[in-house]
């Protein structure tokens, strides 16, 4: 278990949901970063975290676990309420088969159409988040609650592209879980995984 992948992969998490308080309280997300995160849900052929995401766009994802005051409370603990609900969406989604196979043709399905489309960003973020509510938003009785002003939320382009990171955070936390990641070791080596972001975030 190498704990600078573990840390890398949730950083990438964590990045998706600070982009989503952004967008949630009225603020303008990072297109680039948006765009690396969405991006990542379809390199489903490496198992590796540090080659899906490139570490520029990880930058307050990797701030959250650094044990530092980088980021604005507030928006720690909307991110600390996100992250333990995107671990049990996890948790659910990898027992349900049927969820898995469906997002893998969805990923294809993208795949196969995208050199059509012109702007490529605006139709993953689409795509993906027409799937999140699909399969996970009305298919299950636990619902993550985005928290920000009502009128940002009620706009549907916010609340598409809020799914399509929500579902960026979730394929992160599949891989990390994939990578040997536990609820446990997450737990226990906090201060390890501190230490890692810290020394990943002097490179950037």
């Amino acid at each position: 278990m190498d704990i600078s992948k573990l840390t890398y992969a949730l950083a990438a998490a964590a990045e998706a949901l600070y982009q989503i308080t952004l967008i949630s309280h009225g603020r303008e997300a990072d297109s680039h970063t948006v765009g690396g995160l969405l991006k990542g849900v379809l390199r489903t052929e490496s198992a590796l975290s540090t080659s899906i995401y490139p570490m520029e766009i990880l930058r307050h994802g990797l701030q959250y676990f650094s044990n530092e005051p980088h980021l604005d409370p507030a928006i720690h603990r909307e991110m600390s309420y996100y992250l333990a609900s995107i671990l049990k969406l996890t948790g659910m989604y990898l027992e349900d088969q049927a969820a898995r196979t469906s997002l893998g043709n969805e990923i294809q399905g993208i795949k196969e159409s995208l050199s059509a489309q012109t702007a490529k960003t605006a139709y993953v973020s689409t795509r993906l988040a027409d799937w999140y509510a699909r399969e996970i938003f009305t298919g299950r009785n636990f619902k993550v609650i985005i928290y920000g002003d009502e009128q940002v939320l009620k706009a549907p382009e916010n609340l598409s592209r809020i799914r399509a990171l929500l579902l960026s955070a979730l394929r992160s936390c599949v891989l990390w879980r994939q990578m040997g990641g536990t609820q446990m070791n997450m737990l226990f080596g906090r201060s390890k995984m501190a230490v890692c972001a810290r020394r990943m975030l002097e490179v950037l």
